[in-house]
């Protein structure tokens, strides 16, 4: 079923490229997903700008952090259904605002990755606390509570405890952690072969930024992310995306 366009709820293009880049108001982030959920050919769509704006960031690394104006996609999409040409139409927005827009507009500074940092505190906090025999976490699982209600008061934002029972994990408890400007949480489950999940939860976004979920990968850990409400969460594990996507989607869930 697709929105009706006459309808507030209809969803645009633009709709679709700001849901990439995280600049919908909660309201509308939504219905894109409702849209998206009921419209798969729209979500490959997303998926094809969160690829083109992925390997755009690697390229340039940091060098800009805009938007890519709809127009241009836009354009590339209505003239042709190649790959190739929505990525020059990219690369072409890109080379304009390094040529006469960046420097003007931001005075050269490169600003930083917040869902990169995001990811790259998640997995760091498994590397260092999975492997841990003896104190893994701070505040074990039968103190479940006390650990929410701390967690909570610390972070200044409500942090449940979601069960992943029903996939095999057992809740082992968890810790306070430094984030770059705020405290953060960790939270840690394990499974009947000793294997170990971490979610970490970070209130250094800017308020309201909402994102959705977004795998990475590296030899040490993968890492799926998300924000809501300007808060943003990682669940962070040695497995590949299939092994850590139902445990994210869960906890999504429950929170």
């Amino acid at each position: 079923m697709k929105f009706n366009s006459s309808t507030p709820s209809a969803i645009s293009t633009d709709d679709l490229h700001a849901y990439v880049d995280g600049r919908l108001s909660n309201e509308r982030f939504e219905h894109v997903e409702k849209y998206l959920s009921q419209n798969p050919s729209e979500a490959a769509k997303v998926a094809e700008y969160r690829a083109i704006n992925h390997a755009l960031g690697i390229s340039f690394n940091d060098t800009m952090t805009d938007a890519i104006p709809t127009e241009l996609l836009s354009v590339a999409w209505r003239t042709s259904n190649s790959r190739m040409l929505k990525v020059a139409a990219s690369l072409a927005w890109l080379a304009l605002g390094v040529g006469i827009g960046w420097a003007t507009n931001h005075g050269g500074t490169a600003h930083p990755d917040d869902f990169t940092r995001l990811a790259q505190s998640a997995k760091s906090a498994y590397a260092v606390y999975s492997p841990e025999l003896v104190h893994p976490v701070e505040i074990k699982a039968e103190d479940s509570d006390h650990l929410s209600t701390w967690l909570s008061n610390r972070l200044g934002s409500n942090v449940p405890i979601p069960s992943l029972n029903d996939l095999g994990y057992s809740f082992m408890g968890g810790r306070l952690l430094a984030g770059l400007r705020q405290p953060a949480a960790m939270l840690m489950y394990q499974d009947t072969k000793g294997q170990r999940i971490i979610l970490y939860v970070s209130n250094d976004l800017a308020p309201n930024t909402n994102a959705p979920m977004e795998f990475q990968q590296t030899p040490a850990a993968g890492v799926i992310t998300w924000a809501r409400n300007g808060t943003g969460f990682g669940v962070a594990g040695g497995g590949l995306e299939e092994e850590l996507m139902p445990a994210a989607n869960l906890i999504r869930a429950q929170i």
